[in-house]
């Protein structure tokens, strides 16, 4: 795995992200993310010949009811160290042929909060990778350049 998925900003010092990117996170996610908000996303995307897929969480936490649970590895109040919130993965499918869009919600999927200094991406990331010949795709998170195996998730595509 060496690909990274994308991390994007809302509403928190300097945005990330391409207004594209921007935009694809506000389709996804609706009025999850309103305007106003601080809030953070993670963003991957792949292709196969039947389906583009979308791989999003989104992470608005400091709002009641928000989209994940506080980081089990700190309190989320200090930016000292690397944690990970755990997220739902929002998975859009959309049919290349038909246009047909189905979306599913899956749980406990770890949204890694970093800071913002120089040289962060390459020790702390989220990695993903699709497996064409098992239709598999999968992430992994990487904290102070060491695989955090409890964040090992995978995803069967139809």
């Amino acid at each position: 795995m060496n690909i990274f998925a994308r991390g994007l900003t809302f509403n928190f010092y300097s945005k990330t992200g391409t207004p594209q990117q921007a935009q694809t996170v506000r389709e996804v996610w609706g009025n999850r993310l309103r305007p106003r908000d601080v809030a953070f996303a993670l963003l991957a995307e792949a292709d196969t010949a039947e389906n583009h897929y979308i791989f999003l969480m989104l992470n608005n936490n400091d709002l009641p009811g928000g989209t994940c649970l506080v980081p089990p590895n700190g309190d989320g109040t200090t930016r000292a160290q690397p944690t990970y919130s755990t997220c739902k993965m929002r998975v859009v499918q959309r049919h290349k042929a038909s246009g047909r869009t189905t979306v599913r919600d899956l749980p406990n999927y770890c949204y890694l909060n970093l800071d913002d200094e120089p040289g962060n991406l390459a020790q702390h990331h989220t990695e993903y990778a699709y497996d064409a010949a098992n239709k598999i795709m999968r992430f992994r998170t990487i904290m102070y350049g060491r695989h955090a195996r409890g964040c090992d998730r995978s995803i069967r595509l139809n």
